[in-house]
């Protein structure tokens, strides 16, 4: 075994000499590190660009509005347990889930109500941004969390006309919490439930009156929201 590793000492030190070489050439490490930043932030710039793009609001924007937009999104990380934004706090970012879950949820009555999940793609923060007033919810973290951020001023600037003209309400986002609570839309990103709100219409039935009769044609699709 000593035989052996004498034998190969010389060949690992040269393998060692040769990357140190590669490494620390005519680029030096610290360029090499410097490319190594460079290249990260590319690849975090690329995928803040489309996530941008998921946003519905946003459709209307050229590739070349989003990537400025993108640029000034922040990345941040959070453990799981990790709050994002708090109830009645004031809105100062809008944050993109970029990976993790998080969970949107109030205080009813000393409880805990969950509302929503937010899944990569999903924005939030946004309302509060919007009205000038307080947050009217708590994110947390499920998981591990990786967000974009956008300060509130570059949001004015950037995008809140653009929700604004999207039509985005408390009633909205309340509707689009009830919808994700239902079990087949379970998992399904809270941005990717906006084209089924806008198909869905409220109806009402008497107790004894048939939602649907045996033998009929199915042309509808019910999802109950109260009573049984």
């Amino acid at each position: 075994v000593a035989a052996l590793a004498m034998g190969l000492a010389p060949v690992l030190l040269g393998l060692l000499l040769r990357a140190w070489h590669v490494v620390a050439g005519p680029g030096s490490v610290s360029a090499w590190l410097a490319h190594r930043r460079r290249a990260k932030e590319a690849a975090l710039r690329v995928d803040a660009r489309d996530l941008l793009a998921r946003q519905r609001f946003l459709g209307v924007l050229s590739s070349r509005e989003r990537e400025r937009i993108a640029a000034y999104l922040k990345p941040r990380r959070l453990r799981a347990g990790e709050t994002l934004m708090r109830e009645g706090e004031p809105g100062e970012a809008f944050y993109v889930i970029r990976q993790g879950q998080a969970e949107v949820h109030r205080q009813e009555d000393a409880r805990r109500r969950p509302l929503v999940r937010l899944h990569r793609g999903d924005g939030c923060g946004e309302l509060a941004l919007l009205s000038g007033g307080v947050r009217r919810a708590t994110v947390t973290a499920i998981t591990e969390l990786e967000v974009f951020e956008l300060d509130a001023a570059t949001f004015q600037r950037e995008m809140a006309a653009h929700l604004r003209a999207y039509g985005l309400t408390q009633a909205l986002l309340d509707e689009r919490a009830e919808l994700a609570g239902f079990e087949i839309f379970r998992g399904t990103a809270a941005c990717d439930l906006d084209p089924v709100l806008a198909r869905l219409r409220p109806v009402a039935f008497l107790a004894g009156e048939a939602i649907v009769r045996e033998g009929e044609p199915g042309d509808r699709f019910y999802l109950l929201r109260s009573g049984r």
